[in-house]
């Protein structure tokens, strides 16, 4: 379709062309319109003498809505590549007749020349009784990503951005720059600052950071922003949602592994427990890739405050996390080694028995290592063994009658329900649903069909169900010894 308007437009006059486009910009929901901008690309290319009486049909026709203003501006733009002057005196010239063309012209020319682009910059700053806010906006973040921009105009650009943002609570404005900002490539610190000292407390920018910082390419300013937004969020007396930053670090993973992982070393080793926690859910709780994050570069205090945090809170799978700190079940510090040992051994005697010790023992660790941890194993089982033998001390049999007793309340609560459906309506459906040998299922006279199987399996901590009230106070508090 592409080729047959094409073909169709340069046969047709400029006249008959512009009455196209007007008819076309009365339903700019027409499929055809984008066929054009194509057709008009390559008419700039082909015939540009031709494309400039269109633009000055569209200009003289001063309906500047819609498809008409896009044409506009894409005649500009594409015949600049052959023309650049042409191009910039419209674009300089039609500032009196419609400001949003001249604009958007101005603002995506692509100079070749640092006297070039101080000219346009000089131009539009003396027009500020005629540009608007979003016009600013607009020109100068599409300058910042032009190579010829110079220092002080770089400088002059940021300084609009942070003075508007001072300036301006409308969170229309700050949406533009917010978005204007996460278009560019480069200057990320001064993108960073401006996160930080404005965008921080808003909302939607919490929500669009992955979009914001997807073009940075230093690590630091992602740990950076961690530590602050999380500091942020915690002196309101809030609990941060550490996984907003998952997908943005396990980009940033993709692209620099070594220098990502330094930064999660060093946020494991701060003295700061927050920071060190945040860390832990940063990485076991998302994609992030630990095959890669060697612990054993650590020095002996780091070693004891990584493995520290990542002992901690293991209520669940702790397959990861296992994986993780038997790197150190060798560490030249002694005291690492104990340690571990220590924690690993509790885990096994009140948490997980014995399939944490068959999988600390499949990772290859050696028998000295072990020692501990079985002797700690083999201690449980004989008081658990020891325990069954008295009756006063087995809770199978002393929790026997209040088993039957709930058993027997639940029987006649069921009994009740029963009579309740088959006076209720709404129930007489639900009632007539049969289960058949407890694999099939079956409503009314209708054929007997299979149930579905679904079935998912995890690790939990045996501290769960012992303590129930006390483990969510227990582990959510992390008070560290190092």
């Amino acid at each position: 379709m592409s080729n047959l308007i094409e073909d169709n437009l340069l046969q047709l006059s400029v006249q008959d062309i512009y009455s196209t486009l007007v008819a076309l910009n009365q339903n700019s929901d027409d499929i055809y319109c984008y066929e054009y901008h194509d057709s008009i690309k390559s008419l700039c290319h082909h015939d540009n003498v031709k494309a400039k009486e269109l633009f000055y049909s569209i200009i003289e026709g001063k309906i500047f809505t819609g498809l008409l203003v896009d044409i506009s501006v894409l005649i500009l733009l594409e015949i600049a590549e052959s023309d650049f002057e042409w191009a910039y005196k419209e674009a300089r010239f039609t500032i009196e007749i419609n400001r949003e063309i001249s604009i958007r012209v101005l603002s995506y020319l692509k100079y070749s020349s640092g006297i070039q682009l101080e000219e346009a910059f000089s131009y539009v700053e003396s027009k500020g009784d005629i540009f608007i806010l979003k016009d600013y906006i607009l020109f100068y973040s599409q300058i910042l990503n032009n190579l010829y921009c110079s220092e002080k105009q770089q400088n002059k650009c940021f300084q609009y951005f942070v003075s508007i943002l001072n300036s301006h609570s409308d969170e229309k404005v700050e949406r533009e720059i917010f978005f204007s900002l996460a278009s560019l490539s480069g200057y990320e610190q001064e993108r960073f600052d401006l996160y930080i000292n404005h965008f921080i407390s808003k909302d939607f920018a919490i929500e669009q950071m992955d979009k914001y910082f997807c073009r940075f390419k230093s690590i630091h300013y992602i740990f950076d922003l961690i530590i602050s937004l999380s500091c942020f969020i915690r002196d309101k007396g809030e609990k941060p949602d550490i996984h907003i930053f998952a997908q943005s670090l396990c980009s940033f993973q993709r692209k620099n592994e070594e220098e990502t992982n330094n930064g999660i070393l060093w946020m494991l080793t701060q003295n700061d427990p927050e920071i060190r926690m945040d860390a832990v859910h940063l990485i076991i709780d998302s994609q992030y890739n630990i095959n890669n994050l060697n612990l054993t570069v650590l020095n002996e205090l780091e070693q004891l405050r990584a493995l520290e945090v990542l002992l901690w809170n293991w209520l669940a799978d702790y397959k990861k996390r296992l994986k993780l700190v038997l790197q150190l079940w060798n560490s030249s510090y002694k005291n690492v080694v104990t340690y571990l040992q220590q924690c690993l051994s509790y885990y096994v005697s009140y948490c997980y028995y014995g399939s944490l010790y068959e999988d600390i023992k499949n990772y290859g660790v050696s028998d000295f290592f072990l020692e501990p941890i079985n002797n700690s194993l083999k201690e449980q089982k004989a008081i658990i063994a020891e325990k069954e033998k008295i009756n006063e001390l087995n809770s199978c049999v002393n929790d026997s009658k209040m088993r039957k007793l709930y058993f027997k309340l639940e029987g006649e609560e069921h009994s009740k329900l029963l009579q309740h459906s088959n006076e209720d309506l709404f129930f007489k459906l639900i009632h007539t649903v049969q289960i058949v040998r407890g694999t099939g299922w079956q409503i009314g006279q209708k054929d007997i069909s299979l149930l579905g199987k679904v079935s998912t399996s995890m690790t939990v901590n045996m501290q769960v169900y012992r303590f129930p009230y006390l483990i969510e106070r227990y582990y959510n508090k992390f008070i560290s010894r190092f």
